[in-house]
């Protein structure tokens, strides 16, 4: 709560927990009687509009909620201990700012006719509903005659000023906190007449829920075989829609197909199909939904926990060459390239992927194999090469050995 004067200084900035109505409407109290309350939302809250009735004072919403950004910018100049102080003290000064024009007409009349000290009472009357030619003139003649003081001019226009004699500060205190305890007892005749509804509202549900309980068990009873339809139709139902996903999935599947044929017809670029992971389950999967055929270029998008018998399983279809994401183990690359089957990363070869399966360019993939395909061969001639000296080398030993054996005899 922010509460301020008509001029815009800070009377008092509080928070807390566990604020009821009845505590705001006493704290309120304790500095007079409010002409305006005002919140930054829009609506006002319900609790907002019984806090009005109750004190009988004009409700100043904003046109909109007021963003974070306003409210920083109303409360920039001003003090407050959290962000729920800036929001009260924000929506107090807005709804001033609204007022500003109809404020600075009033303090304009009032220096001409040099009643300035009388401003924020004229502005109360006016708030309040009087014209402000009538609330400058009740308030002249009560400057002019011994009446009783300003603080007890009424607050309605369709009031007729009663005639006081002056009080004092302790019966100025004992009018207000009678009107304080007028308004918390017209609150808490509210507060029982809307338990007293809600009651009845709760009884009348327990009785509806009651009958509808009855009509329901009844309905249950009597429809049984209607029911017992009902579940069946609702598993052919589900049935039904579990072989239309399989349609759609083979549908698809089948499109796939035919791209990756026009792909193979095209002759510029060439399918791979993806295996996800490389084990048996997988390569299972990836044969009963596209077949893995001879001459087909395999994507491995996780190499790893696959060996040579998930290896050979791929040899034995016939697979053309191996393309991995990462490196895979050494004893499954050994066993491809004993078969003649190149194993080349990824990296070293231009893929894209074009639905469920990947896509290269014919060129450089034929560039790839045959790289591949002439470093195994130069492996393969440095080995027999290797062979061969060590076959000369051995028969060189043994002709020697012979010679020396002749020579000895």
């Amino acid at each position: 709560m922010a509460i301020l004067t008509l001029e815009g200084e800070v009377v008092s900035l509080y928070s807390g927990k566990n604020f009821s109505l009845q505590d705001i409407i006493s704290f309120i109290s304790e500095f007079g009687s409010p002409c305006i309350i005002a919140t930054d939302v829009n609506p006002a809250p319900q609790a907002v509009d019984k806090l009005c009735r109750s004190f009988d004072c004009k409700l100043h919403t904003p046109p909109s909620d007021l963003s974070v950004e306003e409210k920083n910018e109303l409360t920039r100049n001003h003090q407050f201990k959290n962000f729920h102080q800036r929001d009260a003290l924000a929506a107090a000064l807005k709804a001033l700012e609204h007022h500003k024009a109809k404020f600075d007409n009033i303090d304009s009349r009032l220096q001409e006719k040099r009643m300035e000290e009388h401003s924020e009472t004229i502005k109360s009357l006016v708030l309040r509903g009087y014209p402000v030619e009538r609330a400058i003139a009740m308030v002249e003649e009560k400057i002019s005659s011994e009446s009783p003081s300003l603080r007890e001019l009424p607050l309605h226009p369709e009031s007729e000023p009663v005639q006081k004699p002056s009080a004092s500060l302790l019966q100025k205190k004992v009018a207000d906190l009678t009107h304080t305890v007028e308004r918390l007892t017209e609150y808490r005749t509210d507060l029982e007449k809307e338990n007293q509804d809600l009651r009845q509202q709760l009884e009348n549900t327990q009785q509806n829920l009651r009958l509808y309980d009855r009509k329901t068990r009844k309905e249950a009873l009597e429809s049984q075989a209607i029911k017992n339809r009902e579940s069946f139709i609702r598993k052919l139902e589900e049935e039904l829609e579990i072989e239309r996903k399989k349609t759609r999935l083979l549908s698809q599947e089948n499109e796939i197909l035919k791209e990756m044929r026009t792909l193979e017809y095209s002759q510029k670029a060439l399918p791979v199909k993806v295996l996800p992971h490389f084990s048996k389950e997988e390569i299972k999967a990836l044969d009963e939904r596209f077949t893995i055929k001879k001459g087909d270029i395999i994507y491995l998008q996780d190499p790893s926990g696959g060996g040579p018998t998930t290896a050979r399983e791929l040899m034995e279809k016939g697979v053309r060459a191996i393309i991995s994401k990462e490196r895979m183990s050494h004893l499954a690359e050994e066993e491809f390239t004993k078969a003649k089957i190149p194993v080349i990363s990824e990296r070293e070869i231009p893929l894209k992927f074009l639905g469920n399966f990947g896509v290269i360019p014919k060129e450089d993939f034929e560039s790839e194999f045959n790289c591949w395909k002439m470093a195994q061969e130069i492996v393969e001639a440095k080995q027999k090469e290797q062979q061969l000296k060590t076959i000369i080398e051995e028969y060189k030993e043994k002709r020697i050995k012979n010679g020396i054996e002749q020579a000895s005899e």
